[in-house]
């Protein structure tokens, strides 16, 4: 195949290039640490930098939500440092329950998730078990408890993909690992979350959403 030639001129210093187009190499993909940059938040009119984590591929949107909910919520017993770290705890924690571990591309259970939360980070997790048939039973019991406790996230597995809300200043921030940064939300976000929860699954396929709490670690699991 003829070899085809362009020439550029750079114009900041009047250097010549020559660009010779090549055949792309085959792409390999490969395992990588999730992109991690420094946000401000605004909390009492004061700018604080708190790390936000975004996924590099599309099997850490678990460990993400875990990575960047503890960075939000106070009280919390431990914080992990990166995703490593947080997969080996996961696997620690299938061992002592005489699961499986996983290996480092699968993906996270919500129970990872909220047993991550219980057991390493000390927070109180209720988690429910969503099926389109019982949908107005569940939601109604969701913000049963919404309305009795606050709350310092929520998080839902619906379309597959983990995603969080915090309460921040007087709304809520939505934590979504495939977005660059976490994302101001109106008070009915919520409720789209509830909806998305309860509605998206049948009996073939159970979607998971959790209400993180501080007080007394546990995980509890509720379903209709």
């Amino acid at each position: 195949m003829e070899e085809k030639r362009f020439e550029i001129i750079g114009e900041s210093q009047g250097k010549k290039f020559e660009i010779l187009s090549v055949t792309p190499t085959k792409k390999r993909f490969e395992i990588v640490e999730p992109k991690k940059k420094f946000d401000i938040e605004y909390e009492d009119s004061e700018r604080v930098a708190v790390e936000w984590y975004q996924q590099a591929n599309a099997n850490d949107c678990g460990p993400c939500l875990i990575l960047n909910g503890l960075r939000r919520i106070e009280g919390a017993s431990h914080i992990p440092s990166d995703i490593n770290e947080v997969r080996q705890d996961i696997n620690r924690l299938r061992r002592e329950r005489g699961q499986q571990e996983l290996d480092p591309s699968a993906w996270l259970t919500s129970e990872d998730v909220g047993r991550y939360l219980s057991e390493v980070a000390g927070l109180n997790v209720e988690e429910y078990a969503c099926f389109r048939d019982v949908a107005d039973e569940t939601s109604q019991s969701i913000r049963d408890s919404l309305e009795q406790r606050s709350f310092e996230m929520i998080y839902s597995t619906a379309g597959r993909h983990f995603r969080g809300i915090v309460p921040f200043g007087d709304g809520d921030l939505l934590l979504d690992s495939l977005a660059d940064a976490p994302r101001e939300q109106t008070a009915e976000s919520i409720n789209e979350m509830i909806g998305q929860s309860v509605n998206s699954a049948d009996r073939e396929r159970v979607e998971r959403l959790g209400i993180v709490r501080q007080g007394e670690a546990g995980y509890t699991v509720r379903s209709f």
